[in-house]
């Protein structure tokens, strides 16, 4: 008896909190929806309620010819280029280099250095394809970097894109040339003319790669994916593939470097013409 006496006691007792806390809850949601009475900012019914009652219609007024706006028309400025591309390569490098953390910096430094010091004989087949592994993420923004930022629309209104292509080229150029500075020091010191023709190859080459597979893919990954491969080949001596001068013959560059300079002619040719194409169809 003593237990059902405290079941029902706390049964009670649930039933008396239960009944306070839905009383409760209930004015606090007449508190909350008592302020709507007067608010009517969202009700559109009301506010068209209120708009007829306080606006009187206006009369009408007199029959007005439509006026040809033609004649008042400005017109039509041509857009004029300025010239410049100076300036326009400056500002490709930067916004390229932007966002390069100084970790970065200081491994490129590093290697500099060792290209600076090694043996005249490792700085082709070594330090040159590291110093040319190195910005790889950096060059794979070429061509892609206004889709991954969502800017393609608004450089879709640069009057001269072909300029623009080819200063963002011109930036890769920069960056791969730069990264290969110090082993041209050493190639020039050394008079090694073979050396010298693949180091300027490989400057025209890798940023066009990049600029086309950017241009055509829109994703920075596909050059990622590719160049890493071929710098591999090249490292591991497949002569057919060098385009800078790592694999040697009887001192030489056995690598096709007539054919490496015409791809790069017609990798940004063909970025020129894939752009060109892709803004005229969005015209």
């Amino acid at each position: 008896m003593l237990g059902a006496w405290q079941r029902g006691s706390c049964w009670s007792t649930t039933r008396r909190w239960s009944a306070a806390a839905c009383g409760g809850f209930l004015v606090a949601v007449l508190l909350a929806l008592l302020p709507s009475l007067w608010f009517g900012r969202f009700d559109p019914a009301r506010a068209g309620a209120a708009g007829r009652e306080d606006t009187a219609p206006l009369p009408p007024g007199p029959d007005v010819a439509p006026v040809d706006a033609a004649g008042f028309a400005l017109p039509r400025t041509p857009s004029e280029h300025g010239g410049a591309f100076g300036r326009l390569l400056g500002g490709e490098v930067r916004i390229l280099f932007s966002g390069v953390s100084r970790w970065w910096w200081l491994g490129a430094a590093g290697l500099t250095l060792a290209a600076l010091l090694v043996p005249k004989a490792s700085v082709t087949v070594a330090v040159l394809p590291a110093l040319w592994v190195w910005p790889v993420l950096i060059w794979s923004r070429l061509g892609s970097r206004q889709t991954e930022n969502g800017l393609e629309g608004l450089l879709g209104s640069y009057p001269s894109a072909h300029r623009r292509l080819l200063a963002e080229y011109g930036s890769g150029v920069v960056l791969t040339a730069l990264m290969g500075a110090a082993p041209l020091v050493r190639i020039v010191a050394a008079g090694d003319s073979g050396g010298l023709t693949a180091w300027f190859v490989g400057v025209l080459f890798v940023p066009s790669l990049a600029l086309f597979l950017g241009v055509l893919c829109r994703t920075p990954r596909v050059f990622q994916a590719l160049y890493l491969p071929l710098w591999y080949l090249v490292l591991n001596g497949v002569a057919g593939l060098d385009f800078m001068g790592a694999v040697r013959e009887r001192g030489e560059p056995a690598g096709p470097l007539p054919l490496f300079t015409a791809a790069s002619v017609l990798l940004l040719t063909a970025s020129v013409l894939i752009a060109a194409v892709r803004r005229n169809v969005k015209a």
